[in-house]
């Protein structure tokens, strides 16, 4: 087994839950901005404590020339606004938004566009979809009905299949994630399309985190946008005093305290019919990752990326 599938598979039997792909003209990720943002949220967004607040959304930081990201909700990507001020070069603006790739390339409307995403482990992925619906006042709602993630499962399943396009639920776990690289407008509720269209254009993107691995990809991705750089200290994953200089904002929604562990085998069975495509995508996303930071360590000298470590 080499060391990509082993990783992959620690991921798969450890089920942890830990707390987003550059599509860019490989020539430069500087952009020109047509229209220079006028509505910047990040202002008080960067500096706002309260664990609660919604996802941010519009351009998150001014700048010349612009980074587009797709926030995958439970990906990272709100952890990830307050965190971007550690890759982002001066100049760089930031523009960001739970919507579909395909509507951030729009927002982001200079030719050599940059678009950004992280993708999760679909296991913990879905199952923080379920809590964080659960534990905020704004989705609770939508799935007042079902008591657990059990219930809540069970909902979108009838004889293994997915058929219930119409769900009430804020979030609709059917490869969400997938789903958000083919989606018009706004991807968090059902909509039908070809799932398998997806991996070819995450292969084709420029940068793919990996939220279970998020300090390594802000690593990678301080790299793509600066390559001439040498990497902060806190990319040494070798030196503990050096890797804890990074701080993460880890904006959490105040959703609860949670691990995959708590989940029944039953609730896994039913994440995993809900997600054959995002498991493949994942595991595609996965292994470009360690190839591309098996690169960037060998270039720089440094070592980045930390074992796995199943808590």
């Amino acid at each position: 087994m080499n060391s990509v599938n082993q990783l992959f598979f620690c991921f798969t039997c450890a089920l942890v839950a830990t707390t987003s792909a550059l599509r860019v003209s490989p020539s430069t990720p500087n952009i020109e901005v047509d229209n220079p943002p006028t509505t910047i949220v990040l202002d008080n967004y960067l500096n706002k404590e309260d664990q609660g607040v919604k996802s941010p959304e519009g351009w998150l930081i001014p700048g010349k020339h612009s980074v587009g990201f797709v926030h995958i909700p439970k990906t990272a990507g709100s952890s990830f606004g307050k965190d971007a001020k550690w890759v982002l070069p001066k100049g760089i603006g930031m523009f960001s938004s739970e919507s579909c790739l395909s509507s951030i390339e729009r927002a982001v409307s200079s030719p050599n566009k940059t678009i950004g995403t992280f993708v999760r482990h679909p296991t913990s992925h879905v199952y923080s979809q379920f809590l964080e619906l659960k534990d905020n006042r704004w989705g609770a709602g939508s799935v007042k009905n079902y008591g657990n993630v059990t219930q809540w499962l069970k909902s979108f399943i009838s004889n293994d299949n997915i058929i219930n396009e119409h769900h009430p639920s804020s979030y609709h776990p059917w490869n969400m994630q997938s789903r958000f690289f083919l989606c018009k407008g706004r991807g968090q509720r059902y909509q039908d399309v070809d799932n398998d269209q997806a991996i070819p254009i995450m292969k084709a993107t420029t940068f793919v985190g990996i939220t279970e691995h998020y300090q390594e990809s802000m690593c990678l991705l301080f790299d793509k946008l600066q390559p001439e750089t040498a990497l902060p200290e806190w990319c040494n994953c070798e030196n503990a005093t050096q890797w804890s200089q990074f701080k993460s904002k880890n904006v959490t929604h105040r959703s609860r305290k949670h691990s995959v562990t708590d989940m029944s085998q039953e609730d896994l069975e039913m994440i995993g019919k809900l997600t054959t495509k995002d498991k493949i995508l994942y595991e595609a996303a996965l292994n470009r990752f360690v190839q591309e930071i098996d690169e960037l360590e060998k270039r720089k000298g440094i070592k980045v990326l930390r074992q796995w470590k199943a808590s």
